[in-house]
């Protein structure tokens, strides 16, 4: 699966856009190609916006072992487009971080590379990834993480969210400086498909507030 299979529909998705004056936005963007259209639909003036995961910033196809914890869809790309993607995080020209949060059953996964089911969990380890990736290296700013988060989502979605009486009280509380190692096996997930199992992180979430109330508390 070629980075260009990705940047080609893009490509023609963009220029449906143009034509319609429609509103495009590109889920799981992984190709430098890719980037670029959108980075070039975005200085037309036109409504195109583009999401990356953290796995696609922090893993590369030479990381891909014969695991299907590693598979993925868009598979991981090259060395040169997770670096256009942590350029894209950085200036503004990628909108959104999103987990493609994906689990499976160990069953489906505990099969040949080429039988199993595409997609890894992401929820648990998103922050953590992103801090170690962008901003303990000082490619992004904390208040960009925030951002891409927050306020880049909601903006996609076409709402306004802030940490005011009257929005919804729907907050994570996180660290930056809390160590601790991810192990999937005490995961409350039922799913065990992740290939950041036994990496140590500094920075983690703390709590997450949904609707007010607090759904999950570090222990």
């Amino acid at each position: 699966m070629p980075a260009a299979a990705e940047s080609v529909c893009v490509a023609r998705d963009v220029q449906l856009a143009r034509l319609t004056g429609g509103r495009l936005h590109v889920a799981h963007l992984s190709a430098k190609g890719s980037l670029e259209q959108v980075r070039a639909a975005k200085a037309q003036g036109l409504r195109v916006t583009c999401e990356v995961t953290p796995h696609h910033f922090t893993l590369i196809d030479e990381d891909v072992r014969y695991d299907s914890r590693f598979k993925m869809n868009p598979p991981l790309a090259a060395r040169e487009d997770r670096e256009a993607l942590i350029a894209g995080l950085a200036d503004g020209a990628v909108d959104v971080i999103a987990t493609d949060h994906a689990p499976h059953e160990p069953a489906l996964k505990d099969v040949e590379f080429d039988r199993a089911p595409f997609g890894i969990l992401g929820f648990e380890t998103a922050i953590a990834l992103t801090l170690e990736q962008l901003v303990q290296t000082r490619k992004i700013s904390l208040a960009r993480m925030v951002e891409l988060f927050t306020t880049g989502p909601a903006r996609v979605l076409g709402m306004e969210r802030k940490v005011v009486a009257g929005q919804p009280a729907d907050v994570t509380i996180f660290s930056t400086t809390h160590e601790w190692k991810y192990n999937v096996n005490d995961s409350p997930s039922k799913s065990r498909n992740s290939p950041f199992d036994g990496r140590t992180f500094k920075g983690a979430p703390m709590a997450t507030i949904v609707a007010g109330r607090i759904k999950y508390r570090r222990q």
